[in-house]
């Protein structure tokens, strides 16, 4: 009886390119699942970074809202002056 197609590939029986397809998702998945685990750890550290400029950059904004009321007030105080 000649060899189907998958013995002739694979150089075994039917059986034996189940293992090997099951072998192949397997290392696939763990592959995929090292893969993820290091994106999430990179989201992690990104998401911290932004927090930390977020946060820089409200303490910049508030710093320049005060300096722009201070601003007014001068002006106000200038004109009461005058």
């Amino acid at each position: 009886m000649p060899p189907s197609d998958l013995e002739s590939e694979y150089g075994g029986d039917e059986s034996d390119y189940e293992i090997n397809s099951v072998k192949l998702f397997a290392q696939r998945k763990r592959k995929l699942q090292h893969c993820f685990s290091i994106f999430s750890k990179k989201l992690a550290q990104l998401q911290k970074i932004l927090r930390i400029q977020k946060n820089k950059f409200d303490q910049l904004k508030q710093a320049y809202d005060e300096v722009e009321r201070e601003k007014d007030n001068i002006k106000v105080q200038r004109l009461i002056l005058d």
